[in-house]
């Protein structure tokens, strides 16, 4: 389960912390200035690293620290680079394939299974067709997917322009997904016509 990593700055003195409710925790803290947030599964290892990093800032027994302008940059330049690094485009793309390969997955063992019930032979040809639909229902649960994409919110502390990025960037993936496989669709089509 994912967390929060924040830097916030009340008067002088910045907080490095953690939290799985970061709206909530800001409204207890009231701080200053937000500085920095991170939304990652790995946040308490890396509340621990900036913890360590800047321990000769830190003000003992607490989470606040007395960071310089060139450790506040820094600081700031590590959540960002984190940020990069979870939210990297391949990554939600590779996240939302095994997505579509478990629906592929299951559909085409529905299909089998349906057909084995009814035919109670399984030609190349039965099974050819069982793709077929497999890769129809995945092609249209990738388009609907990507509509979804564009219209829900990420549930994340974003601005409007990276949330904006972040809908196109999944509604593309789905897009792409869908494009491909409704072109594996034409080409089992296809290939059900040259063997009928």
């Amino acid at each position: 389960m994912s967390g929060w990593v924040y830097l916030i700055r009340n008067g002088d003195l910045h907080k490095i912390g953690i939290t799985r409710n970061l709206h909530q925790r800001m409204r207890q803290l009231k701080p200053d200035e937000i500085v920095s947030v991170l939304e990652t599964k790995d946040f308490k290892s890396l509340e621990k690293s900036l913890h360590k990093r800047y321990k000769t800032s830190r003000i003992p027994q607490t989470e606040y620290f007395r960071l310089t302008k060139s450790q506040r940059i820094d600081c700031k330049k590590k959540l960002l680079q984190d940020k990069y690094k979870s939210n990297c485009f391949f990554q939600k793309a590779i996240n939302r394939l095994f997505v579509l390969i478990w629906l592929f997955s299951f559909a085409t063992i529905i299909f089998v299974l349906s057909n084995l019930i009814g035919e109670k032979e399984l030609t190349f040809y039965i099974f050819l067709e069982c793709l077929i639909d497999s890769f129809a229902w995945t092609a249209l649960f990738s388009w609907l997917f990507s509509v979804r994409a564009l219209l829900i919110s990420s549930r994340r502390a974003l601005t409007v322009f990276e949330e904006c990025k972040d809908r196109s960037e999944r509604s593309l993936i789905f897009v792409i997904l869908a494009l491909i496989s409704t072109l594996s669709l034409l080409l089992l089509n296809s290939l059900k016509v040259f063997f009928n």
